[in-house]
Parts: structure tokens; sequence; C-alpha cells
């Protein structure tokens, strides 16, 4: 028995210096001195798991085509990587390392030839923290890194796996384009119209590697045919034997021609397509210098001379009917004739007798040959003036449709306007210019300065000052009366695609692609406030004659009603199913017009919002609508107020309420 418990004390003691040793060992790991302590270990749960990486048959080039144009094929075949901690912070020896990660900045795309290479994400939002992984990893342009917001991939890094298959080696830094946006932009627009040239040369090229195949195959043919009949030659008789040596000559110098003929036209294909390369590898290089603005300088120096030497700017067509003057100072002079010192137009002095619930269609004018673009009366109601993307503009005797003339250009005319005076006839169009002519005195004034299309134009009620919206996103205000530049507006960031100005000439509203409208000090440039309720661009703008309402049509399909003195939202008209090109108000302020993309021309009250009724006549989009003030030089059985309508479908249109 006693020598039971001294066993059982001795155990006792073995367990508990076990015990004692064991909680060392753990105070030795947790203060890092184990008497071995293992440096750098980690701890490994599992077999180590090297997964199936899925390879992609592409070239290079095609690689980064497809990242540029449809990234969201890559991204099933994509590895998402991103720095190990210690390559981020340098702590590898110049090396860089790579490693899969959940939140990462960059693929991996592994090609059939055991190659990955490593592309940074599409969506990489670049920051300054990220600048810093970016240049261990890709070459680039320095540039101010404020300036930076966008990236285009030039060439992919190389990387290499690495026996663990979870991490990887870069062997080769990538190359990139850092960029604000629009540099982005004409990069790679000028990158895609090299690519397919080359594209191109590149087939025709393998084209006639095919016919050169082709005629060599009919060489080795003809090569037979010349053993086969030089085998039956030595068989012929002697008599047959001059005709067949003739006969083998010219069909060896025919082919032989052909064989010459095939080989210069190799050569110069291949010249040429050398020194398309050396072309785009010159244009990659050059890129950064953007010579777009060079080559509008160019162009407008070639109109410029052409119209020194030709002087083609503007002609009269002399159709067999009607018959026009042959000078263009005369056919002003005749319009100049058919127009009278405009009477007072306010819409007190209108008469408010017109509902429009009905309307009867009077008459169709036709003559233009594209769709009219654009319509305006003069503000006695005896002229109509239409512009159309035939490049014609036409003038038409309102109460008999009669064309009395017609004005013509280089591009077509995108916007008209005449002034309240009825002396100044105003177009913008698609050469980044306004064209002012002086229906008194046949003068011709061009005002430039936008950078792009002229998408709209209005004129102040005293017809001193012009209001123009460009593509450019600015709005310019000129002396109408003396042609001076006043002032540049920019706050739009889409094209100004529609303007009109109040009627006691203090204030104007712009609308824009980007959604808004924006009300502004005429005489100023002060901006008073934006609208931001379309969720679409705006094309089309009009103010009621009290100054009160302004209305806007957008491509959203829809008509706001808005308190111009507050910017309250007042109404909003639901019933088009396209795009509302064109907006106009009644002079007596009761009714607004409206047409669309549906084809369709909508009249409403315009203190309600109640549908009066839809005209359905054209058979293609309605771009312009406008209302007479008057209907007194009509023939008398045509009482009531006249709308106009301009359509894709090449017509005019001319209606009355009934």
């Amino acid at each position: 028995m006693t020598d039971l418990n001294l066993n059982l004390e001795q155990l006792n003691q073995k367990l508990h210096n076990l015990e004692n040793r064991l909680n060392s060992l753990e105070q030795s790991r947790e203060l890092e001195k184990h008497p071995n302590p293992i440096k750098n270990g980690v701890q490994i749960t599992g077999a180590l798991e090297i997964p199936e990486v899925q390879k992609l048959s592409l070239s290079t080039q095609k690689l980064v085509e497809i990242y540029q144009d449809v990234p969201q094929l890559l991204t099933s075949y994509a590895i998402e990587v991103t720095l190990t901690a210690d390559s981020y912070r340098g702590n590898t020896n110049g090396e860089i390392f790579l490693e899969r990660s959940g939140n990462t900045n960059y693929w991996i795309i592994a090609q059939d030839n055991c190659n990955y290479w490593l592309l940074p994400k599409k969506n990489l939002k670049i920051n300054i923290h990220k600048l810093k992984s970016l240049k261990s990893l890709f070459r680039f342009s320095e540039q101010p890194l404020e300036n930076i917001t966008e990236f285009t991939l030039i060439k992919p890094a190389l990387v290499s796996l690495l026996p663990n298959g979870q991490q990887w080696k870069l062997e080769r830094l990538g190359i990139l384009f850092l960029s604000n946006g629009s540099q982005s932009a004409q990069l790679q627009s000028a990158l895609e119209l090299t690519n397919q040239e080359r594209e191109r040369l590149q087939t025709s090229l393998e084209e006639f590697n095919q016919n050169y195949q082709k005629s060599q195959s009919q060489i080795e043919q003809l090569t037979q045919q010349i053993s086969q009949l030089q085998q039956q030659f030595f068989q012929l008789t002697a008599q047959k034997e001059q005709e067949l040596l003739s006969l083998l000559k010219t069909k060896f110098e025919i082919f032989q021609q052909q064989i010459q003929q095939t080989e210069e036209e190799r050569r110069e294909l291949l010249t040429e397509f050398k020194q398309l390369y050396e072309e785009h590898q010159q244009m990659q290089l050059d890129i950064k210098q953007l010579i777009l603005p060079e080559v509008k300088q160019v162009e407008n120096n070639l109109k410029q001379e052409t119209n020194e030497n030709l002087d083609i700017s503007e002609t009269i067509i002399q159709p067999e009917e009607p018959k026009y003057p042959n000078d263009l100072s005369n056919n002003l002079r005749e319009i100049a004739q058919n127009l009278t010192i405009p009477a007072d137009t306010s819409a007190a002095s209108v008469s408010n007798s017109a509902s429009w619930e009905s309307v009867k269609l009077l008459q169709t004018l036709i003559g233009h040959t594209e769709a009219v673009q654009a319509l305006a009366i003069s503000s006695d109601n005896q002229i109509l003036i239409s512009a159309s993307f035939d490049k014609l503009i036409k003038l038409w005797k309102l109460n008999t449709g009669k064309e009395i003339g017609r004005l013509t250009g280089y591009s077509r005319f995108n916007c008209i306007a005449i002034s309240q005076n009825q002396q100044m006839l105003v177009a913008g169009s698609d050469e980044n210019s306004i064209t002012i002519w002086n229906l008194f005195t046949t003068q011709k004034t061009t005002f430039t300065g936008h950078s792009d299309w002229i998408r709209s134009i209005a004129i102040s009620p005293d017809s001193q000052t012009l209001v123009s919206g460009s593509r450019d996103n600015t709005i310019k205000i000129w002396n109408l009366q003396t042609g001076e530049f006043l002032r540049t507006l920019s706050g739009h960031t889409g094209a100004v695609l529609a303007l009109a100005i109040s009627p006691d000439g203090q204030t104007f509203a712009s609308g824009s692609a980007d959604h808004s409208i924006k009300i502004w000090n005429l005489h100023t440039g002060q901006l008073f406030y934006t609208l931001n309720r379309h969720s679409s661009q705006i094309l089309s703008l009009a103010i009621s004659p009290d100054g009160q309402t302004l209305a806007s049509g957008s491509s959203d399909n829809t008509i706001k009603l808005w308190n111009l003195n507050t910017g309250e939202l007042q109404n909003t008209l639901v019933g088009h199913s396209g795009r509302i090109w064109s907006v106009a108000i009644s002079p007596n302020g009761q009714t607004l017009a409206s047409g669309s993309e549906d084809k369709t021309i909508k009249l409403w009250k315009l203190t309600t919002g109640e549908p009066l009724c839809t005209l359905t006549e054209h058979s293609k989009e309605v771009y312009e609508v406008a209302f007479s003030s008057s209907d007194s030089n009509l023939s008398s059985s045509d009482v009531g107020l006249i709308l106009v309508s301009g359509s894709r479908d090449h017509t005019i249109k001319i209606w009355k309420s009934v």
C-alpha cells in the first residue's frame, strides 16, 4: 500500500511538471521566446490546392481590344488579384508579387501558351494611392496627378505563376495611357480608326496571298502541262514541231507576264502595308498632341479659299416654276417688297375667339427634298420661312402658299429666325457659323465663334440682340445690328438645343442635352436658376406672351409648364408616345401646340393642360410648329388663327382653327 501511494505521488508530480512545461511553452510562443522559434511560419489547415484556371486562345492585341470594347466578356476568365502587403511596402528587394484577394484592383488572364497577363480592372477609379501600385506594375507618361481621371490600356503586364499556385511574380511592366476624359476619348477614337484601317489592309493582304498562292498553283499546273507537252513534242513529227514550239512560247510568255504583274502588285501592296504600319506607329506616338485643332483650321482655310474662288455660299436656284431673278440682291429686294413695317402685335391685339378644339388643314406645301427642320413667320404674317436638311431656306407667301424665294449654302440648316422689325433673317447651320441676311439692304454677314454645330437661335423683341446655342455646350450673345460679339455663357454640360427670350427682352431660357433648363439675364449673362425635373434632353422651349409661363418639350415624351418668375413646376402634360421636338404658344396665350416624334401634333389648353385635339396628317416626325399672330392677311374665308408645321416627310402644312 505504501509503494502504491508513492507511485501515485510520483505520477502526480510528473503531471504537474508537464502542465508547467506546457504553460511555459504557451507563454514563450506568445512572447516569441520559444527555444526553437520558426520565423515567418504559417499555419496550414488542409492540403495545398492549385485551382484550375480557364485559359483563352487569343493574341495579346485581341485581348487588349476586347478589354477596351467589351470587358465583361473577360470576367469569367479573370483571376482577381492584388499586391501582397510586402510588395506594396517595398520589402521584396525590388521584386513585385501579387496574390488572390476578394477586394482587388487587378485581373490576371491566362493564355493557351501559358502566359499570364495582368490588367487593371476596367472600373478601377484612379486616386493617389492607386497610382503608387500602378507605377510598380505599368509604365506611363508623367502628368499632373489632379488631371488624371481615366486610363487606356496599351499593353498588359506579364506575370508568372509561382509553384504555390496562389501567387504571381511580375516579369515585365505593362503600358498605360493616363488622361482626362476628352484626351482618352480622342485617343480611343484615333486608335479605333487606325485599327480598322490596319484590319482592312490585313484582309486585303490575306486575299492577295490567297490569289498569289492560287497563281503559284496555276504555274505548277502550267509547268506540268509544259512537261507533258514537251514529252508529246518529241513524239510529234517534224511538221508539227515548229507549231508546238510557237504555241508553247506564246503561253509561257503570257504566264510569265502574269507572274511579273502579280509580283509587282504584291510588292506594291507590301509597301503600302509597311507605310500604313509606320504611320500607325507614328500616330500612337503623336496622339497626345491632339491634332484636331489643326485639322479644323485647315478646313476653315479651305472653305475660305473656296468662298473666294467660287463664291457659291449662297445662290438663287432657278427652277422652271417659279422663276427667280438671276441676282441674289434682286431676289432679296423682291422678298423685302412683300414685307411691311410691322404693326403692334402684342397679345392684347390678338383675337381670343380661336379655341383650337376643331382644326382644318388649309394646304400642304411641297418643295423641300429633305426634312423640314425649322420654321419662322414674319411679324406682319405675310411671309413663311422654312429651313431644311436639303441645305435650302425657302420663303413662301403665307396666304397663298406660293414660293417667292430661296437661299442655299454648303451645309444643312438647323434653326432660323426673323427679327421683329423684319429686317434680319438669321440661320444656324452645321458649319459652326451663323448667317444673317439683311432683307432691306441685301447684305449678308457671318458670325463665327462657336466650335461646333449651331443648334438654336433666338432674337430679342427689340431686334437688337441675337442669342445662339451650339453643340459645343456654350451660349453666345451678339449685337445683331452691329455684329459685335458681347459674351459667352458657360454652364451647360451638353449641347444647347433650345432657346427662348421673354417678351420684355429681359430674360431668356436655354434647354440642353444635359437634361436641364437654365434661366439667364439677357443683358448681363447672370444665371438666375436651373430647372432639373426632366429625365432626358430638352429639345424645345416657348414663353407665353405675358411672360409668366415657360413650356419645355423633352426626349422623355413629356411637356412641362413652369412659372418663369419663380421656377415652380406648374403642370406636366402627358400624351405623346415619342420625343417632343417642338412647342409653341398661341399669341393670345391660351393654346399650346406640340410636335412629336410620334408623327402627331397635339393642341392643349395652356392654363389647365387639357388636351384639345390631335392632328395626324403628317406621315413622319413633326420637327417644328409655329403660330401666326393674326390672320388678317389670309383670305376672308379663313377666319381664325393659323398654325404651321414642318416634318421629316419633307412637307409643310398650314392649319386653322374652326
